[in-house]
């Protein structure tokens, strides 16, 4: 129980740290600085202790007993009942964190790559595209199975779940020698959209946490995905805005 429960306090600790710190000011500031990249390593290694703790959490044998505690006591009763999978499904939100923030973290290693004439992605880049692309079809998967009983997170796999796969296979293309350009040039876009992506990800985690006695809104997804791509058109023009100012 203090494993666990030390395990918990870190997962809140960091998961705040990264939410409403760390990321905020990093995506406001100047990009390319040297402020930028000590703000940007402090929250990949936020984001680390966030994942680890809350994979050490979900591997605990304690793990389904509290789950269902805080299931009782929230009413999530009916978002994983009778199910094997909300452990799995937990495991998939920490991939998608890792993977969204080690390949867009990655990003700058592949240019550099391919300045140097070396092939601009390696083991890692590719096990993380295979981790998404797997965990993400397993999940469309199990959405249309529990579609046909109304399960309320049935919409979250499959939309979310064919949203990740496509951007695994988008990944997969910038891997193409013939996409090295392509690469040099929107290898920021890919960079600052990903970092994004977590981003939202974890205000929508505390938000739902914070709201956790409402009912499952089921037009969470095709909203989130919604105001993702607004995020993005609004934030760009700021971000290019910025780069022309000094440090």
């Amino acid at each position: 129980m203090i494993f666990y429960k030390v395990c918990m306090y870190l997962h809140m600790f960091s998961g705040f740290l990264a939410t409403f710190l760390l990321f905020p000011i990093n995506l406001l500031n100047r990009k390319g600085s040297s402020f930028h990249r000590f703000i940007g390593k402090a929250t990949i290694y936020s984001t680390f202790v966030l994942t680890g703790a809350g994979l050490l959490m979900l591997l605990n044998p304690l793990f389904p007993n509290q789950f269902a505690l805080v299931s009782k006591k929230h009413h999530w009763e009916s978002f994983f009942a009778a199910t094997y999978y909300e452990p799995a499904f937990f495991i998939w939100l920490d991939i998608i964190t890792l993977y969204m923030v080690g390949s867009g973290v990655r990003i700058w290693s592949r240019i550099k790559s391919i300045y140097r004439q070396q092939p601009s992605y390696n083991y890692l880049d590719i096990f993380l595209v295979i981790a998404m692309a797997i965990s993400s079809l397993f999940f469309i998967f199990v959405g249309f199975i529990v579609a046909k009983s109304h399960h309320p997170f049935s919409n979250v796999f499959i939309i979310l779940g064919f949203y990740l796969l496509l951007l695994s296979i988008l990944d997969l293309w910038t891997f193409r020698s013939s996409c090295r350009n392509f690469l040099l040039k929107w290898g920021w876009i890919i960079h600052g959209y990903k970092m994004l992506f977590v981003w939202h990800g974890l205000i929508t985690a505390y938000s739902l946490r914070m709201n956790v006695a409402s009912p499952i809104d089921t037009t969470h997804p095709i909203l989130s995905v919604s105001t993702r791509l607004v995020t993005i058109v609004v934030f760009f023009f700021y971000w290019k805005s910025k780069q022309n100012e000094s440090s």
